[in-house]
């Protein structure tokens, strides 16, 4: 089965890295931190390019919706999705859903403000089409400003390495038809049996199909537990990689 992201999306060919480049910012990771990161910069006027070991469509495959709003700086990032959206014209469905806490033992459910959602491989194809990403990267070693390929290099003058570590665990991820529940995004708060209900399919962990007994199982698919990206934790990189940018411009612009 593939996930019920691939769905109907038609395989993307890899923007493969073909020729020396050189840019002011090389940004490792084609993740979201890594793609926000870039937005950001050539908001900037900055010359940036992204570097992935993968694909962009498998990084966007390790998006977790499953970040709670916890203050006024999640909440600021939960409105920054459509904004960023809608400036850029990124077409992946973003929406902001009701969001429902609630506990697998008898409590009464809360009901939050609302969490953003979208299509995760639409977003992170819209977001690498509009910057310089090479997929399929082999990184031979970085040296003196220099990430060296198998055949060709990147030249820098400073790089942000936003890739996150993988592990040797991995989960299983269902999307299920047939259940009953109102559009949203619901986050358990004595377990993690969280659950978001997308196009009329509820997208779970494997391991809770049991609170389901009636679901169709639709599709199915694995992710790595340390590729898992949340989506406040990627937007608040993004933002603490920036500052670190900021810190180092007058360096970068003088030697440009």
């Amino acid at each position: 089965m593939i996930s019920i992201w691939e769905e109907g999306m038609g395989e993307l060919q890899p923007n493969l890295l073909k020729k020396d480049k050189s840019c002011q910012i090389l940004i490792l990771g084609a993740n979201l931190a890594g793609l926000f990161t870039a937005l950001f910069c050539k908001r900037k006027g900055l010359d940036v390019i992204v570097a992935e070991e993968e694909t962009v469509d498998q990084r966007a495959l390790e998006i977790d919706f499953f970040e709670r709003i916890t203050d006024l700086k999640t909440w600021t990032y939960s409105i920054r999705y459509p904004y960023i959206c809608m400036r850029y014209q990124i077409d992946c469905q973003c929406r902001r859903l009701p969001s429902f806490y609630y506990w697998l033992a008898p409590k009464p459910t809360a009901h939050m403000p609302k969490h953003p959602v979208f299509h995760p491989v639409e977003m992170t194809r819209g977001l690498a089409s509009l910057l310089e990403v090479y997929e399929k990267v082999s990184i031979h070693e970085i040296k003196e400003k220099r990430l060296i390929t198998e055949a060709e290099y990147i030249n820098f003058e400073y790089m942000i390495d936003a890739r996150l570590k993988e592990s040797e665990e991995s989960e299983g991820w269902i999307a299920a038809s047939n259940v009953e529940l109102n559009p949203g995004v619901y986050l358990c708060m004595d377990d993690e049996a969280n659950l978001l209900v997308w196009n009329e399919k509820v997208v779970m962990r494997n391991s809770y199909r049991f609170l389901f007994p009636g679901a169709v199982i639709e599709n199915e698919w694995k992710v790595n537990c340390g590729r898992k990206e949340g989506i406040f934790t990627s937007m608040d990189r993004a933002v603490r990689y920036m500052k670190e940018i900021s810190q180092n411009h007058n360096l970068i612009k003088n030697k440009s």
